[in-house]
């Protein structure tokens, strides 16, 4: 964030609680992502999993933007199955941000895990 650019400007989107307006604190997930809060955000409502955190929202700028944050347990097994039923659940096309905890050459790790293992071959 620029040091010009204050807090006030952005809504934090997290799953502690429920949003109640635009220009407010908004909650979806338990890691907390900004959003400037001039821009109309729609949450999406996403079946809740164990094994993964995720929320998503239609963010409204020229063009409507589905935006989904998800968050993967460390050392924790998700299926491919667990993804597909997740992003089954959203309009297209979305974008997928958040903290996979996965390691993969493929993004520049030195080594892999299971769960990068995982997203590999999802993504393939």
């Amino acid at each position: 964030m620029s040091d010009r650019m204050s807090r006030s400007q952005y809504a934090v989107i997290s799953t502690n609680a429920m949003a109640t307006a635009r220009n407010m604190l908004l909650y979806v997930l338990d890691v907390p992502r900004l959003v400037m809060s001039s821009v109309p955000v729609q949450l999406i409502p996403i079946a809740r999993r164990p094994c993964l955190h995720a929320a998503a929202a239609t963010i409204s700028l020229e063009k409507t933007l589905i935006i989904c944050f998800l968050y993967l347990l460390p050392n924790t097994p998700v299926s491919k199955l667990s993804l597909a039923e997740l992003f089954e659940q959203l309009p297209m096309p979305f974008l997928v941000l958040g903290n996979f905890n996965a390691h993969s050459p493929a993004w520049g790790n030195s080594c892999h895990d299971g769960l990068g293992r995982c997203l590999e071959e999802f993504m393939a």
